[in-house]
């Protein structure tokens, strides 16, 4: 089986889309299968389509989604959860998702119900389809995770939802005797970290330095994050197994 490994797509469709074809990616192929670890939504232009697309390949058994933290931004909006609602809108791109839903924009207020209610009547699957994404997938020597896992507890796979989905892989220890595939953290930042290197412009860096943004190996975590929305790149790791 080939395991085409993305994360951290952001609502950029059309370079999911034309990144997965450059890479080999046969839907129809009953031995290829997505595995997406976290991060559809937010920040980019099509939001809607990149969904739409993923669940089609999840109910068809094509995919392996997990939950990532701007995934539960959006499941907490359609559980009607608007505590962080304005600082996810504000600062983490999280508005651009829900008018690109629902189809026109909105102003900001304290309560979303009427926005809540029609995204749930619009799209009747979405909110069981984010309460059914698990935080990690196990595969033989392989864990994906869209945050990390810490290595340090008695039973890793106890941790809470909130540390799988949002902690930094580059934090902890490396878990033994597995290979982590992590997304949330673009790469470009785990080697910037590396080499002491303090970057002001994502953008620039981006088109001065692309090799950064590439797929890094480090301590046998794999991180995939390719920093899309300021790079325009949108990782692909192919795995035999």
């Amino acid at each position: 089986m080939t395991y085409f490994c993305v994360s951290d797509l952001h609502g950029y469709y059309d370079v999911l889309i034309d990144t997965l074809n450059k890479h080999g990616f046969d839907e129809t192929n009953d031995n290829h299968t997505l595995i997406v670890i976290g991060d559809m939504v937010d920040r980019g232009p099509q939001n809607k389509e990149l969904i739409e697309y993923i669940y089609k390949l999840h109910q068809s058994n094509k995919a392996i989604v997990l939950l990532g933290n701007h995934d539960f931004f959006l499941l907490e909006f359609l559980r009607g959860n608007f505590g962080r609602t304005n600082f996810n809108f504000k600062r983490n791109g999280h508005k651009i998702t829900i008018e690109h839903l629902l189809g026109h924009s909105f102003e900001e207020k304290e309560e979303y119900t009427d926005e809540q209610d029609k995204l749930n009547e619009m799209y009747p699957y979405l909110k069981g389809f984010l309460e059914s994404l698990d935080p990690y997938y196990e595969l033989k020597d392989y864990v994906f995770v869209h945050g990390g896992v810490n290595s340090e507890l008695p039973n890793w796979k106890e941790d809470t939802l909130r540390n799988f989905i949002w902690t930094r892989q580059y934090d902890h220890l490396p878990l033994p005797g597995k290979t982590l595939v992590v997304g949330h953290t673009p790469a470009f930042y785990v080697r910037t970290i590396d080499e002491g290197i303090d970057v002001d412009d994502e953008v620039k860096f981006s088109k001065e330095h692309p090799e950064y943004f590439e797929i890094h190996h480090k301590d046998n975590v794999i991180h995939i994050d390719g920093g899309v929305y300021y790079s325009g790149i949108i990782n692909v790791l192919k795995l035999e197994i």
